[in-house]
């Protein structure tokens, strides 16, 4: 990937039209498309489609709402545009001039909330006899992200914080946990010594969160995208394997996603294409508490392959991450035509250097 940029607004609508426009419009944090056709050529702020996916193909002509067949390769509908965020007091963000010609995919995902595996092991109703040892098999598996930008620079709970270096050197190992059956020699006391023996294991207390839930052994990992599996055995032999209670999943558009991105892009990346940031910190648009969806426009930039090292050097991306508002649509559901609530892909020939706007 060449030049990869990443927009938070901090509105669900776009900048709207108001004639004449210009640039300096935008208000800190809000997203613009500006459309270089618009206003009889002199461009103006953009808030209808900017593709297609469907044609009509009845009797009945311009009707936008029956009859529509989806086509594999959307239609732009503008000739070439940019996208542009307010800054501050000053000038503006923005990409470079995006060619409609230039467009390989526009993909919008929905927010999808990140959720910690939890795991039980059924045990309530085992029978234990005093001195019988209990030992708990674990074995934990990570398939997050371990490069999430703010998980490094500022670790918190809610990243992979301080547990970064037991991820990458703890995974796929086996850890043990064991307790020794005493004169309570019940189901409740076996769980409950082996929560403190868990709790207390020097790797394991980083990774996951040992719990009583009802007599049964509950562990809940602490970190988005690791899982966890074992076995629990009696004097050596297995009675039973962990059950998923609930799926741990990385989910998409969460605010520790959001702010890694957006700081990645203007810290790591050596900031956006018009504005450099040589400090250490930059204002920041993602907002704790807050649920974003996320539109991906790849493209062609028709640069040299030298000017860009690795990977894909001739794909550009622009990332822009809104407001969830699930049940209502908004500018942005408009201007990227998709279905709100269901994640899509909208494809064209840009790879190809052959898609051809209309109604510019």
């Amino acid at each position: 990937m060449a030049l990869r940029q990443v927009f938070v607004s901090t509105d669900a609508d776009l900048q709207a039209a108001s004639a004449p426009d210009y640039f300096t419009d935008l208000s800190s944090g809000v997203v613009g498309i500006w459309n270089h056709a618009g206003a009889t050529g002199t461009g103006a702020w953009h808030t209808s489609a900017l593709y297609q996916n469907a044609i009509d193909t009845d009797a009945e002509a311009n009707d936008a709402s029956t009859g529509l067949t989806t086509i594999s390769q959307s239609i732009p509908l503008v000739a070439s545009f940019q996208i542009a965020m307010g800054y501050g007091s000053g000038n503006p963000i923005g990409s470079p001039i995006i060619r409609s010609s230039d467009l390989i995919d526009i993909t919008y995902t929905e927010y999808n909330a990140a959720a910690k595996e939890v795991v039980d092991f059924d045990v309530s109703g085992e029978s234990v006899s005093t001195g019988d040892v209990a030992t708990v098999k674990i074995q934990v598996r990570y398939t997050g992200e371990p490069s999430t930008y703010d998980a490094q620079i500022n670790p918190s709970g809610e990243t992979i914080g301080n547990a970064f270096s037991q991820i990458v050197e703890q995974s796929q190992k086996v850890f043990n946990a064991e307790f020794v059956i005493g004169s309570t020699a019940t189901a409740a006391a076996m769980v409950d010594g082996l929560v403190l023996a868990i709790n207390a294991h020097g790797v394991l207390k980083e990774l996951v969160t040992a719990s009583n839930n009802s007599n049964d052994l509950r562990l809940t990992s602490k970190i988005n995208g690791l899982h966890v599996v074992g076995q629990f055995l009696v004097n050596g032999t297995k009675v039973k394997t962990s059950a998923v209670s609930t799926v741990g999943q990385m989910g998409a558009g969460n605010y520790y996603q959001v702010i890694g991105e957006e700081k990645k892009s203007r810290l790591a990346n050596a900031g956006n294409f018009n504005r450099l940031y040589l400090p250490d910190t930059v204002t920041t648009f993602a907002a704790s508490g807050t649920n974003y969806d996320r539109i991906s426009i790849r493209y062609a930039n028709r640069l040299p392959a030298h000017v860009f090292g690795g990977g894909q050097p001739s794909v550009s991306e622009c990332v822009i991450y809104y407001p969830n508002d699930t049940g209502s649509n908004n500018d942005f559901d408009v201007a990227f035509p998709h279905t709100e609530g269901t994640n899509s892909i909208a494809r064209f020939s840009g790879a190809l250097g052959s898609s051809t706007a209309l109604n510019l």
